[in-house]
């Protein structure tokens, strides 16, 4: 489910997000340095050994005028933990998205 929550996010960031900043005759001849990037800070499944995982997920997506935190996994101190390994200073990040509650998670 949030694989979906990301794709309509993503789309609806580059929809929105890049082509409003620009003279409607450039949009069609973007410069290669407009592309986003997409960063995974925090996921389940190990692609790099110098990562912590946890059951959760987290993106960060770089625009040329926006970052913006895609969901932020279900540990606070393993996010921090990778943003540091990856470089990632939190003050750069311009909103957090959330893409659904984890209410299953906590248990009394």
């Amino acid at each position: 489910m949030w694989r979906l929550a990301l794709i309509l996010t993503l789309g609806l960031i580059l929809a929105v997000g890049c082509k409003s900043k620009l003279p409607q005759e450039s949009v069609t001849m973007l410069p290669t340095q407009v592309s986003p990037e997409l960063i995974i800070v925090y996921d389940n499944n190990p692609f790099d050994h110098s990562l912590r995982t946890a059951w959760g997920f987290s993106c960060l997506i770089r625009l040329p005028d926006k970052t913006i935190l895609f969901d932020t996994g279900g540990d606070g101190s393993t996010l921090l933990h990778n943003m540091k390994q990856l470089q990632i200073n939190p003050e750069e990040i311009d909103a957090i998205v959330l893409s659904h509650i984890h209410g299953d998670q906590w248990v009394d």
